[in-house]
């Protein structure tokens, strides 16, 4: 009976069992969303049915010929059933036609990728950040590391800009706060500074140790020295401080050569336990030490008065009428760095104001700069006697690379074959501009044991590990293993078969099949084709489909070549979810049946070396 015949059978009596539920009404109610009674849009059918025609139906009992047959979720099958929350029957419906990239499979009526095994994990990188990407469905989901930000983060324990490392540029704790702390010989208290850096640990460090353990403390500014426990068990301490800065952090000092007018220049510790640059000139005095001033006193006198070495003004001197300048006169000046200032005598004999100071130089005589250049290098220039910096020295002190840079070089296996990838291991120039220790190597991917038709070569030595079976190749129809006619593998001539590898999903096998049956129409005496799949491994789901060289009922060819049978839909099938065992009988039709036969069995799960299956095989008879 067809799938159209048995959906008019089901429909007709589900109707009749509406018209007799009607005829009851009286004596009892019948629920609206039952099997068979009237549904619409305002009265829905329960669950698992779905309304047709303007009655309730079991979805799994619809035939259908298009997925428009069936309700909404469902997919039309090539049994001519509607299947609950299907994407796909095979493959070949989960990529575009033509698509040579896609690798999605059908399993279970679910389209799911291949590019890995569902639980596998991956280490993956969002710039220098480290994460972790998992499988799901087949597919990699995104890395779950840190995102790169512009901006570093303080106190959140990551390297967010991907710079200088961890919090850089980020106080290392609050002023005033405190922890306890540890030291080999016992637990002390570290102070935070008002520059926001430890104090550094006051636990004891010179005990008793074990001979052979290492250590280090801090010594000088800014700098560690190494230490080691002696076979006597106390410590043995370096006496090379390693690292040591230039200055304390927080420290302050002032130039010992003057600027200006007695004034003078400060710098401060930095962090790095390096000075910063020095400050303009500070604290100037009013005038140059010597310097004299005068001016008009009474009729035509004059006062007045020196300039002491504190940059200050002394007293004006006792007006004397015969210091009186002439009017016109010019006096000049020394003032500020190798400059001049002039006065001019007015007409009462009395000097004006001095101008302001003009063609001052740079700097103050004898006056010391110094700069960073190179490689944690520095480099002096002096001002000479005309207030101007003379050229900078030769950069001295220079070490082996920039604070910051990064050296990468390949590490890892020596072989790029199979699963094999080189990593990467990189060092980083500290701020004492010498090279930090190599770091691990990163990314590299090393040989392992071989496993067995997974098709990855674990052990990188150019190929997958396969156990075929004795009856490939057959993965296409065109290379069907042949049984010759009405075969009869059966009994202790069974076929044993397998899937050895993660790319063989299907076998093919042909015979022909020679119908025997009398000239004469005879029901009891026509032939059949009996297949049976048993024995699946553990996780196999093999389906079985046998397909002939023939027309259906309407004309329609169903098979014209076994080059392309896969093309078409198979006349009978046998499809049971998971490795329980699958079994085709398929009996004669009226007509004759002589044909070439094409059976088809498929794995819907993963496949390895020790995929196997028994398969009895008995043609027309």
């Amino acid at each position: 009976m067809s799938n159209w015949n048995h959906r008019l059978v089901v429909s007709c009596a589900l109707i009749a069992l509406a018209m007799s539920a009607q005829g009851c009404a009286e004596e009892e109610a019948i629920a609206a969303a039952s099997v068979g009674s009237a549904c619409s849009s305002a009265t829905p059918c329960a669950d698992g049915l779905f309304c047709y025609d303007g009655l309730c139906f079991d979805a799994t009992e619809v035939g259908c010929k298009a997925d428009a047959d069936c309700p909404d979720a469902y997919k039309c099958l090539s049994t001519g059933l509607c299947q609950a929350d299907a994407q796909c029957e095979t493959s070949f419906d989960c990529c575009a036609p033509g698509d040579v990239t896609c690798e999605m499979v059908c399993e279970n009526y679910q389209c799911v990728g291949t590019a890995c095994t569902a639980g596998q994990t991956e280490v993956c990188y969002n710039d220098c950040h480290k994460g972790e990407r998992r499988c799901n469905l087949g597919a990699w989901t995104g890395c779950d590391a840190a995102v790169k930000t512009a901006e570093e983060i303080c106190g959140d324990g990551i390297d967010n800009n991907c710079l200088n490392g961890v919090d850089e540029n980020c106080p290392d704790c609050v002023a005033g706060e405190t922890v306890v702390c540890e030291t080999p010989c016992g637990t002390g208290e570290d102070l935070c500074q008002a520059d926001g850096t430890w104090r550094g640990c006051d636990a004891p460090t010179d005990c008793t140790c074990t001979p052979g353990d290492e250590t280090t403390e801090p010594c000088g500014v800014c700098g560690t020295r190494a230490g080691t426990c002696s076979p006597s068990g106390t410590w043995v301490w370096s006496e090379l401080c390693e690292e040591n800065g230039e200055c304390a952090p927080g420290d302050e000092e002032t130039s010992a050569t003057a600027c200006g007018l007695c004034g003078s220049q400060r710098r401060s510790c930095q962090d790095t336990c390096l000075w910063g640059e020095w400050s303009e000139c500070q604290d100037e005095g009013e005038c140059s030490p010597g310097a004299e001033e005068q001016e008009s006193c009474g009729t035509c006198g004059g006062t007045s008065r020196v300039c002491d070495e504190s940059c200050v003004w002394g007293e004006w001197s006792t007006c004397d009428q015969t210091q009186g300048c002439s009017p016109g006169e010019i006096d000049e000046q020394s003032c500020g760095l190798c400059g001049t200032k002039t006065r001019v005598c007015d007409g009462s004999c009395g000097w004006s104001d001095f101008g302001p100071c003009m063609n001052e130089g740079s700097c103050s005589p004898g006056m010391v700069d110094d700069q960073a250049c190179g490689m944690c290098g520095s480099q002096e220039r002096t001002c000479n006697d005309s207030c101007e910096w003379g050229t900078w020295a030769q950069c001295s002190g220079m070490g082996l690379c920039s604070p910051g840079t990064v050296e990468e070089k390949d590490c890892g296996p020596t072989s790029d074959v199979g699963i094999c990838e080189q990593g990467t291991s990189t060092r980083t120039c500290g701020t004492g501009c010498q090279w930090n220790a190599w770091g691990s190597c990163l990314g590299a991917t090393y040989e392992t044991s071989e496993v067995c038709g997974n098709g990855l070569d674990e052990d990188c030595d150019g190929s997958d590990w396969t156990v075929p079976d004795d009856y490939e190749p057959n993965n296409t129809c065109s290379t069907c293993k042949w049984l010759g006619e009405d075969p009869d593998f059966t009994g202790d001539d069974i076929l044993f078969g397998s899937f050895d590898n993660v790319n063989d999903e299907v076998d093919y096998y042909c015979f022909d099949g020679i119908d025997d049956s009398p000239p004469i129409y005879c029901p009891w005496c026509s032939e059949n084709i009996k297949i049976e799949l048993e024995n699946q491994s553990f996780g196999m789901d093999a389906d079985l489909a046998l397909f002939r060289k023939t027309v259906d009922d309407d004309g329609n060819v169903l098979k014209t070549s076994m080059e392309n049978c896969e093309d078409y839909n198979p006349f009978v099938t046998s499809v049971t979810i998971g490795p329980d065992d699958e079994s085709i009988s398929w009996s004669e039709s009226s007509k004759p049946d002589t044909d070439f036969y094409i059976l088809r069995v498929k794995n819907y799960e993963a496949s390895d070396c020790w995929g196997s299956y028994e398969l009895s095989v008995k043609g027309l008879d």
